[in-house]
């Protein structure tokens, strides 16, 4: 088969998951999903809207993560926390 540069553009799902990302790194990134037609922009959960907002009308989806390892998100206080007491109780099923 003979790739084309849109056929490869659309198997980028195109990350802002900095935790130092600013609305103005937002705009210029989902601008320039934009611009080369990728599959999708992958971004911090409350940036989801306004992501929505910039791609609507156009082929390149809004995504987003749950739970990325950084400080960006937490865990709502209904989920269960992982015991820390010891490397195995880190591996192990228990919750605390």
């Amino acid at each position: 088969m003979d790739w084309t540069v849109r056929d490869l553009a659309k198997m980028i799902d195109h990350s802002l998951l900095a935790p130092t990302l600013t609305f103005d790194d937002l705009e210029k990134g989902c601008r320039l999903a934009l611009e080369y037609d990728v599959a999708s922009v992958c971004i911090l959960p409350h940036y989801l809207k306004r992501c929505a907002e910039i791609l609507k009308g156009s082929a390149v989806k809004a995504s987003t993560t749950i739970g990325f390892p950084t400080a960006a998100t937490r865990r709502p206080p209904s989920w269960p926390r992982r015991s820390r007491r010891s490397p195995t109780a880190a591996r192990s099923s228990t919750w605390s």
